[in-house]
């Protein structure tokens, strides 16, 4: 559940920006053929309570013509029920289009997503967390 409030709205700028809670909706105690919980991170939910707050800008450089963006966010999560503690995630977006004729345009995105290693009883699980970058055009 997220609220988010436009901070700036101008004919070229506009700066949206978020906040909300994570909740433990998902089932995060699936069982395995041998009757075990299965491994946290192929689970649907995390069974954590997390915080999430999130800046979005957009500026037209040419208004209906040429425009880009830049979005962040930041995932805080926290520990489950079963001692398990997802890393925190950070995500930055940007990208821009340009309208070659009314009906086509062409765009480019960078994305990029970071998080730490996961935690089990407050120790690090090795085979988790990364940095991935992306790049799209369209």
């Amino acid at each position: 559940m997220t609220g988010k409030y436009a901070l700036l709205v101008s004919t070229k700028n506009l700066l949206v920006g978020g906040l909300g809670i994570k909740t433990p909706t998902g089932e995060y105690k699936l069982l395995d053929s041998d009757g075990a919980i299965n491994e946290p991170t192929i689970q649907p939910g995390t069974g954590s309570w997390d915080g999430i707050a999130s800046l979005y800008y957009a500026y037209q450089v040419i208004p209906h013509q040429f425009d880009t963006f830049v979005s962040t966010s930041y995932q805080v999560n926290t520990e489950n029920p079963l001692d398990y503690r997802f890393g925190n995630i950070f995500i930055l977006n940007a990208g821009g289009s340009y309208r070659l004729m009314e009906k086509a345009l062409v765009s480019l995105q960078v994305n990029l997503r970071q998080a730490p290693h996961d935690e089990f009883k407050g120790e690090t699980v090795p085979s988790t967390g990364g940095r991935w970058v992306y790049l799209t055009p369209g």
